[in-house]
């Protein structure tokens, strides 16, 4: 990629570089960016759970391509010339707005476009991002954190830099290994439960979240980031058992068993 061939951006696409890339746990890399473009970056902190998008570059690729936002159309633009970058979507896990480093934690599998692009990289190797952003705040709910290992990034960043010290609820996280298993900051009135699902046995996360026992007099807020059918059967246990309002619960599909990205809606389902 070269600064001489500028691309016409949409607002919030960024051009950073790796500074460091590494195994963090027995599933999960961490790759850390950086660059200039950082200066200025300004987020929410009540966001809950933000993501954002990656352009990951072709190959040998001479500049970064970035698409247009079209407001008349609602939806992405890409120039008719050149090859495009591939996007995955990804929780942030840490940004450090001082020195200008924004980390990512991807869950490693083989096939994935992301997970492969994180193995191979190397300090100084470029990508793009836009974003982040969330549909969700913190306003002093009574809060549940929920999800499997994906989710992992969102919980922490919630825990570590969006709830106050006074925040009260519970974090429930599913991960495949003993390994996966990191300390967490948070909030002394946030209880952590880690739930470790070895291959071959059921998910215990619905009905640890569904047998949550919220107490009167607050206002709940469930957030839930896991397997899409993990999150319809999640889903329907919170309508069925706890009684929540719509507004109350919000689950976001991070993948799909099987599938690739771009082949499922991310979106939380009514």
């Amino acid at each position: 990629m070269s600064s001489s061939c500028p691309p016409k951006r949409a607002e919030g696409q960024r051009q950073l570089h790796v500074i460091e890339s590494y195994m963090l746990t027995e599933n999960i890399r961490r790759v850390i960016l950086g660059g200039e473009e950082l200066a200025g970056l300004e987020i929410d902190t009540s966001l809950i759970g933000p993501h954002l998008k990656l352009f990951i570059p072709p190959a040998n690729a001479v500049c970064l391509l970035w698409p247009e936002y079209d407001a008349s159309k609602g939806r992405l633009v890409w120039p008719e010339e050149g090859e495009r970058p591939i996007l995955r979507t990804y929780s942030l896990r840490d940004y450090d707005a001082q020195l200008h480093q924004l980390t990512i934690d991807l869950v490693c599998h083989d096939g994935g476009v992301a997970s492969d692009w994180a193995k191979q990289a190397k300090a100084g190797d470029k990508i793009g991002i836009w974003g982040p952003g969330a549909r969700l705040s913190y306003r002093d709910q009574w809060l549940v954190l929920a999800g499997d290992i994906s989710a992992l990034p969102a919980i922490s960043y919630t825990l570590e830099q969006v709830l106050p010290a006074d925040a009260k609820g519970k974090a429930i996280i599913e991960v495949p290994s003993e390994a996966d298993l990191i300390p967490l900051h948070a909030p002394k009135g946030m209880e952590i439960t880690w739930l470790v699902r070895h291959s071959g046995q059921e998910s215990g996360l619905i009905d640890a979240v569904s047998s949550v026992q919220i107490p009167a007099g607050v206002s709940p807020l469930i957030w839930g980031g896991m397997e899409c059918d993990l999150a319809k059967g999640l889903r329907r246990a919170i309508k069925d058992k706890m009684g929540l309002q719509r507004d109350e619960y919000y689950l976001v599909n991070y993948w799909r068993e099987g599938v690739p990205e771009g082949g499922f809606n991310h979106s939380s389902d009514e």
